[in-house]
Order: structure tokens, then C-alpha cells, then sequence
């Protein structure tokens, strides 16, 4: 059976490989049924939005630290006024200013780029393009390193194996791009907003095994699109009625009636 979808995967993302439930891939982006915007990604635009601030102007003589506190309110409203939802505690806004005020970035950091979409095109190896925004492309040390930003009321020491992905997909990116004869550093800057807000930059350890699960993702995507069979994942850390927003429709879809389960299979053609 063919996928009736194809119009939908003009290219990949690194959200979309970093889904371990095909089920929920299907619903968002070949049924439409997208997840409404939450006060975490609006904390998340705040955070990034003063990390920004700090590179544009950290080698700035007389740099205002006051600067970075404005665009983050800035950004808090735009956010807002973006997606209609409620501001978050003044709290929990201040809490993520705090941490990103802890940020300090190389003296010799340069930023090149912000938001910039970069692509992945190998067709040896992978079955279409992946697309994505790269929060920050710099210079440091006369390499170029790239950036993303992560907001969180978890202490984490390590990065995420789905960061470690995403970063993946964006060195090879910039890689390509850029015509680099080595895998650009990456870098995770997070930011904990928690009772004690810190700030922490992790470094991602790019391996090859790490960068061939970009590849191994992408081909079991293109296999769903193939078939048109996207299959439930119950043993996703996600799947759950707290956790997905498609549970109740998945479950509605997938999970077949008992009495089906239960009827005599030896009188069955």
C-alpha cells in the first residue's frame, strides 16, 4: 500500500527523527491535528531570546547587561501576542532571566548566524533533505561552533539523546554549507530555571554512532511514508494521556475492541 502523504514529507526535520511513535507523526503532520503552543515553549523563546542578546553584544565595549533583561521581556511579550496564551508567573520569567545573566560566552566568540535554516542533502544516504532553524552559528578559536538553547525546570548534567540528534543533523548542516573539511562543534546552552537558576554549557559529543541514528530515523520515516503504515509506539516515554497530545485518538484508532479480541478465531475464513 502506497502512502496517500507524499506531499507531506518534502523534506525532514530534527523534530520530526527524534519521534519515536510513527502513530503520533502521522496525526500531526498527514492529519493536521497539531498540539496548541504551551507556556513552556513561550519560557523557551524568553531564554533563547536573551542568550541571543549576550552574543550580539558581549565584546561590545560598555555592554549594558540591562540590554539582555529587556529583550527577554520583549520577547516574552511578542511570544504572547503570538500564540494567545497567558503570561506565565512573573516568577518563572524571572527565574529564566537569572539563569541566562549567568551565560558568558568566549572572549573571542564571534556570532555569525541566528535562526538560520540549514539543510542536510546526501542523497547516498539519506531518502530525502532534513531541514531545520539552527539557533546559533559563531566562530571561536577560528573554528565555527554552533549553538542551541535549552530551557528546563530539570536539573540535567548530560545532554538528551534527542539533543544529541538535533545537534547531529545541524553540524552536518553547517558542514555542507559551510564546505568544512571537519564536523563543526556542537554546544547545548541550558538553562535551569529552577529554584536556584543556573546556566550550563554542555558540549555534545558528535560520534559517528550518534550521527548515524540521524540516518537510521530518516529511513524508518521514509519506510511509514512508503507504506503508508504508521504504526503506535505504547512503549514510548511519551505515551501517555499527560504526556501526547493524540493519546485519546490513537487509542480510539489503534487499540482494537475486546469483543473482536475475544470471538471464536476457528470460525474465521
Amino acid at each position: 500500500m502506497s502512502s496517500n502523504y507524499e506531499e507531506n514529507w518534502t523534506f525532514l526535520s530534527a523534530s520530526r527523527l527524534n519521534q519515536d511513535c510513527m502513530a503520533a507523526l502521522d496525526y500531526r503532520y498527514n492529519h493536521k491535528l497539531y498540539s496548541p503552543p504551551n507556556v513552556y515553549q513561550v519560557l523557551g523563546d524568553v531564554g533563547e531570546a536573551g542568550i541571543e542578546a549576550i552574543l550580539r553584544n558581549h565584546t561590545q565595549s560598555g555592554f549594558d547587561p540591562h540590554i539582555v533583561e529587556a529583550e527577554c521581556w520583549n520577547q516574552l511579550e511578542e511570544s504572547l501576542n503570538e500564540t494567545g496564551l497567558d503570561a506565565p508567573s512573573s516568577e518563572d520569567v524571572r527565574r529564566v532571566i537569572d539563569a541566562v545573566m549567568q551565560f558568558s560566552p568566549s572572549p573571542d566568540y564571534i556570532l555569525r548566524a541566528t535562526q538560520e535554516w540549514v539543510e542536510v542533502n546526501r542523497p547516498d544516504l539519506l531518502p530525502r533533505k532534513i531541514r531545520g532553524p539552527l539557533d546559533f552559528r559563531g566562530e571561536e578559536g577560528g573554528k565555527v561552533i554552533i549553538d542551541d538553547t535549552k530551557v528546563s525546570g530539570k536539573a540535567i548534567q548530560t545532554p538528551k539523546r534527542e539533543w544529541m540528534l538535533q545537534l547531529g543533523v545541524y553540524a552536518l548542516a553547517v558542514k555542507q554549507m559551510l564546505n568544512l573539511d571537519y564536523i563543526p562543534q556542537a554546544r547545548i546552552v541550558y538553562l535551569y530555571r529552577g529554584k536556584t537558576p543556573s546556566c550550563k554549557v554542555m558540549e555534545v559529543e558528535l560520534t559517528a554512532e550518534a550521527l548515524s541514528d540521524i540516518f537510521v530515523a530518516a529511513n524508518n520515516i521514509e519506510m511509514c511514508i512508503k507504506t503508508g503504515h504508521w504504526p503506535p509506539n505504547r512503549r514510548s516515554a511519551y505515551c501517555s494521556d499527560r504526556n501526547c497530545a493524540y493519546w485519546f485518538q490513537c487509542h480510539d484508532d489503534h487499540v482494537i475492541p475486546w469483543d473482536q479480541l475475544n470471538e471464536n478465531v476457528s470460525a474465521l475464513p
